[in-house]
């Protein structure tokens, strides 16, 4: 080919370019639907990516993990988590290089967060002496499980730590109070020391309400 003709259809060519990629409509900006998780090892969530402007040419973005053994992100924005412990999601858009985060928690103590209703089953005097409180004169208490720094239960004003298996004990003075979680069940027992004499224990199962 002629150098003259090669070099008119090389500046032809750039000139397009060069009009095309002005009137492109380029990336502005990206967001996440959500800013922070907190999921139990083994839940699973999907991050959904908003790209800015709605009619950009290049919508396409990557997905990564700042710490893999705690959440994983696959190339759609599904997180799964791992093991305790926190990571971060970010999503990139290959056009401009925005960027979006979110804040993953990892924390097994959160499939057990929430409020139980708790129906007697028993009760049973441990001592030599009748207990004054009767099977029907102990309420149903409610239990509120909240997710703290040391996962604590409270149960009639009461905490017990929960342990990594789902099980717990504590108490003070005349009263303790032990059980456990399974299947977002609670069974729990507490014991009432009465004096010298005697002392009765009740047990309960709760449901998530």
């Amino acid at each position: 080919m002629n150098k003259k003709y090669f070099f008119f259809w090389l500046t032809i060519v750039t000139i397009v370019i060069t009009l095309f990629s002005a009137c492109r409509e380029r990336v502005t900006d990206v967001s996440l639907n959500k800013n922070e998780l907190i999921l139990s090892p083994g839940d699973t969530e999907t991050l959904v990516a908003t790209v800015y402007p709605d009619d950009a040419d290049n919508k396409k973005v990557t997905w990564k993990s700042s710490n893999t053994n705690v959440a994983e992100v696959s190339n759609v924005g599904l997180v799964t988590a791992i093991s305790d412990g926190k990571a971060i999601i970010t999503v990139t858009t290959k056009d401009g290089n925005h960027k979006a985060e979110c804040s993953v928690t990892v924390d097994y103590r959160n499939k057990w967060v929430g409020n139980y209703e708790g129906v007697k089953t028993s009760i049973t005097s441990l001592g030599a002496m009748p207990p004054t409180e009767t099977y029907d004169t102990i309420p149903d208490y409610k239990v509120n499980v909240s997710l703290c720094e040391d996962s604590c239960l409270y149960i009639s004003n009461k905490i017990s730590k929960v342990k990594v298996d789902g099980s717990f004990s504590g108490g003070e003075d005349w009263f303790w109070i032990g059980g456990s979680f399974k299947n977002d069940t609670l069974s729990y027992s507490f014991w009432y020391v009465q004096g010298m004499a005697y002392s009765y224990s009740c047990e309960f199962k709760g449901r998530k309400l």
